[in-house]
């Protein structure tokens, strides 16, 4: 399944394979048909709503993250990056506190 999404949404197509959607499923209100395939209705959207949020980010900070990773010394892809992400997301509630604690990832990597 992962394939046939990463045609549509080329931010899938990565140099290490994909073989979880994790991190990419963008947590929302989705409005579903029921008469159509649910599920993948459901990653249509939400991969559709990673892309128009997450992307432009990437886009826009794309340098900037560039800079500190390579002032950093380390080796990071889009998808390492944001793995990372996504287990800051999972373990820290304080937004104030999450870029001090990806420094210290990066810092320790």
């Amino acid at each position: 399944m992962i394939a046939q999404l990463s045609e549509v949404f080329p931010f899938l197509k990565q140099s290490t394979p994909i073989t979880t959607l994790e991190g990419f499923l963008y947590p929302d209100t989705y409005f579903l048909s029921t008469n159509s395939d649910i599920v993948t209705q459901f990653f249509q959207a939400s991969l559709k709503r990673f892309d128009e949020k997450i992307i432009p980010l990437r886009e826009k900070n794309k340098s900037q993250f560039t800079n500190r990773v390579k002032e950093s010394g380390i080796s990071l892809s889009f998808y390492g990056a944001l793995t990372l992400s996504s287990v800051i997301e999972k373990e820290e509630r304080a937004s104030s506190a999450k870029p001090t604690i990806a420094g210290i990832f990066i810092n320790r990597l």
